[in-house]
């Protein structure tokens, strides 16, 4: 049986690698081994910054998505300049690497508000 927390940890550390090649500074939460979520603001794994570039926030998840998308848009509804920070989630697909979503923001004429809207990458190793 997989031991869910030691494969979620190591999915975070592969990300973190990805994020340091391509020279950021990441900072990776603190597992406490009886607190329930120690995320960034209860929605990130990592934090990531580089000098000229967005802030990132970046959901880490094996598989699926669990639910991050949404919570994710909800706060970056309510707290995130998409001018100066980032906000994605990094699912890792066994076999294949990591498809990287990123929340966008643009403005719906029709409406006369900004919306927000999931983009995807390919894969990643």
């Amino acid at each position: 049986m997989v031991n869910t927390s030691m494969k979620g940890s190591a999915t975070e550390l592969k990300a973190k690698k990805i994020l340091e090649k391509q020279e950021f500074l990441v900072e990776k939460t603190q597992r406490a081994r009886y607190k329930k979520n120690q995320d960034f603001f209860g929605v990130a794994d990592l934090l990531a910054i580089k000098k000229d570039s967005k802030v990132k926030f970046v959901q880490v998840k094996t598989n699926r998505t669990g639910g991050a998308l949404l919570r994710l848009r909800e706060f970056a509804e309510k707290y995130i300049n998409f001018d100066k920070v980032s906000i994605e989630v990094w699912v890792w697909y066994d076999r294949k690497g990591f498809k990287v979503y990123k929340l966008t923001e643009f403005f719906n004429a029709e409406t006369g508000q900004n919306e927000y809207d999931w983009d995807y990458e390919k894969y990643i190793k």
